[in-house]
């Protein structure tokens, strides 16, 4: 039986980023694993009621606790604060996820909702910092190891693609 894998739906080729274009995985990569395990496909951002294109955002402040509602404050550009959407679109990425049974996830690095590594710093400056999405914070907390695009080596090693 083949493992379920969930990619961000701009890796997977779909203009879903906020300016409407795409930020497809390596191809060689996708075409390997895409014969050895089901991939689902998943926005976070469209599924909580985000258009495209839509401002850039990007998480500006939250608290130190596991309560996601005052985890994270997300403005876009302009100051509006659209945590609510991140938030909604994190927990159906979620319950998308629990369905088939995922069991990991590639997702957008840098992104306020799917950055594993890092998240833009609130300034809309460029910087980066340490951070967590709110999708990836979720998957984690709920056993879906999370990678992000550039971990395809790591990926491979451990998928034994």
């Amino acid at each position: 039986m083949k493992i379920n894998i969930l990619i961000s739906a701009c890796l997977a080729g779909k203009l879903t980023r906020y300016d409407g274009k795409a930020n497809k995985i390596d191809n060689d990569f996708f075409k390997k694993i895409s014969v050895k395990y089901n991939i689902f496909s998943f926005c976070p951002e469209i599924a909580g009621g985000l258009g495209i294109p839509r401002s850039p955002c990007e998480i500006v402040k939250g608290l130190d606790t596991d309560n996601i509602y005052k985890r994270y404050i997300i403005k876009d550009k302009n100051n509006n604060d659209i945590s609510d959407f991140f938030i909604k679109g994190a927990l159906l990425s979620l319950e998308y996820a629990k369905k088939r049974n995922i069991k990991f996830a590639i997702l957008k690095e840098g992104s306020p909702s799917c950055g594993v590594s890092y998240i833009y710093d609130g300034s809309f400056s460029g910087r980066k910092i340490k951070g967590k999405g709110v999708t990836a914070y979720l998957f984690e907390k709920n056993g879906i190891l999370c990678f992000n695009e550039k971990d395809c080596e790591k990926i491979e090693s451990l998928l034994q693609v």
